[in-house]
């Protein structure tokens, strides 16, 4: 048996794999915990739950489901190469350079929530230039920015 299973892209995505998992794993007595499934986002998830629940009949324990970018944080996090973090996480880190770097750029959001909304502004422009795959040189002035086509405040070229 292959570790990978395709299916036809003109067949019923969640059925194809229900009937698989059926076939290779309820109808053989094996555990469908060892079972990892990997999907694009998180909805699928529900439905394969929702089919696998219909074959089964009574409770039973599901695989284990991850969006891939959820697969690459726990293999990033096993193997010891970085530490996942949340989006709070995130924007406390944001407030805190901040209010070691350039206090000044927290006036009138001194305290962390009133930081928040900020901090995930900035968040959200820095994922924006990481889906971009803007490079470091291109950051260094807010003339670049504007080039390459990111509206950027002139508090988060400050920070």
């Amino acid at each position: 048996m292959s570790k990978i299973f395709t299916i036809d892209f003109t067949k019923p995505f969640i059925d194809e794999l229900a009937a698989y998992i059926e076939r290779e794993y309820l109808a053989q007595g094996r555990s469908l915990e060892r079972l990892a499934i990997v999907f694009g986002g998180k909805r699928p998830a529900h439905f394969l739950k929702r089919a696998l629940a219909a074959k089964v009949g009574k409770a039973f324990l599901p695989p284990k489901f991850y969006t891939i970018d959820e697969l690459v944080d726990e293999l990033a996090s096993i193997s010891g190469e970085r530490q996942v973090s949340g989006p709070l996480e995130d924007a406390f880190e944001i407030y805190a350079l901040a209010r070691e770097l350039t206090p000044e750029l927290l006036e009138g959001r001194s305290t962390f929530s009133k930081c928040l909304p900020w901090a995930s502004d900035i968040l959200d422009f820095i994922k924006q230039l990481d889906l971009e795959d803007v490079g470091d040189e291109a950051l260094k002035h807010i003339q670049e920015s504007a080039r390459i086509g990111f509206p950027v405040p002139d508090n988060i070229n400050e920070l």
